[in-house]
């Protein structure tokens, strides 16, 4: 198909083209097949010249990263080694068949329907779980565990993505994302302007920040599940960026409890020190609220495997006993035909002596 990339590609990728899902201004995503495994994955083309500026190895850097955090189970897993075609860097992915979080809101708000509560903090536990494995080398597991910061810098809805029942949220798309010292600042000027804390956009002076810049866009990642709507947004960059300086969003729907409310407000503090951290985040009530249903949620789920493994093996083992019965009598009718003949045999030469 035209809208396919090459075969050659996919040698080199192993992998079968199934369809392009979707493009954006760093390139394409396309569905395809793992030759090795026989499942379903995501391809991402990278091309170079969507990042003015950016060298090869800044791209290599973006799968580096994603890879040090994909254990985790609410990051997107980088499946294999990417590789260089030209000026574009071929990355396989696990397939997320829900789509993004933008699409869900956007949904929700067409049909003019809340995101139910529940939901939300559902959701968003898992956020918080998959950017604790970013800032806080401690939680990952392994003995070759990565010990390195890592800042996402461009947390949205669009970076967001699902399995296909939308039970799993995944951060994926670390494109912007760069790697801290302890007591380290970032300066670089980057991300999704509706989704950028104060403190990188400061007037006249270099911007320094660390990772609560991940935390705001929390917040607003926040703001946008219960009000449909961006925190702040505005159609000139410049009056977009005092707003989000100086001004408060507007109070989240009034039908979301009080907890859900102050969080938002406490996340989108523009003073970062006054944000809460990971680990507050983790103990707020509603967090673990999420937590608990996702664990409910999931070993429901293996117990439903492990019902349905069970039935599949009780079926398999009556089918062999079956198949075993069926050789059985098989053997025995043999058996039987040829200690006949064995006996007629024997009368003959009984008969010939």
């Amino acid at each position: 198909m035209a809208d396919l990339p090459s075969e050659t590609i996919a040698k080199r990728l192993s992998v079968k083209w199934i369809r392009k899902l979707g493009k954006g201004g760093y390139g394409e995503v396309f569905e395809a097949v793992d030759l090795s495994t026989n499942k379903h994955v995501a391809i991402k083309a990278v091309h170079l010249s969507s990042r003015p500026g950016s060298r090869k190895a800044d791209i290599r850097k973006e799968v580096d990263l994603q890879q040090a955090v994909g254990h985790h189970p609410n990051i997107v897993r980088v499946i294999k080694k990417a590789c260089w075609d030209n000026d574009t860097y071929w990355i396989c992915m696990e397939l997320c068949k829900g789509g993004d979080l933008y699409d869900v809101i956007e949904d929700h708000r067409i049909q003019n329907q809340h995101i139910q509560e529940h939901s939300i903090w559902s959701w968003f536990s898992q956020l918080v779980l998959g950017l604790q494995a970013c800032h806080q080398p401690e939680s990952r597991t392994g003995a070759n565990a990565d010990t390195r910061i890592i800042v996402h810098r461009d947390l949205k809805p669009d970076n967001i993505f699902f399995n296909e029942d939308l039970t799993v949220a995944k951060i994926g798309d670390f494109g912007m994302a760069r790697e801290l010292k302890e007591e380290e600042w970032a300066t670089s000027f980057c991300g999704t302007l509706t989704h950028m804390a104060p403190e990188m956009l400061v007037e006249g002076q270099t911007p320094l920040y660390d990772e609560r810049v991940d935390l705001w866009a929390l917040g607003c990642i926040l703001y946008q599940l219960c009000s449909l709507d961006y925190a702040f947004d505005h159609p000139d960059d410049n009056t977009l960026k005092h707003k989000i300086r100086t001004e408060r969003p507007a109070p989240i729907p009034a039908h979301y409890s009080r907890s859900l409310a102050d969080l938002v407000d406490a996340l989108l503090f523009a003073d970062a020190s006054k944000r809460p951290d990971l680990d507050q985040l983790i103990a707020h009530p509603g967090v673990q609220l999420g937590i608990v249903m996702n664990t409910a949620r999931e070993s429901a789920s293996h117990m439903i495997r492990l019902e349905q493994e069970n039935e599949q093996q009780a079926h398999i083992l009556k089918q062999a006993e079956t198949l075993a019965k069926t050789l059985q009598a098989q053997l025995a009718e043999q058996t039987a035909k040829y200690q006949g003949m064995f006996t007629q045999g024997k009368t003959r030469i009984d008969a010939l002596e």
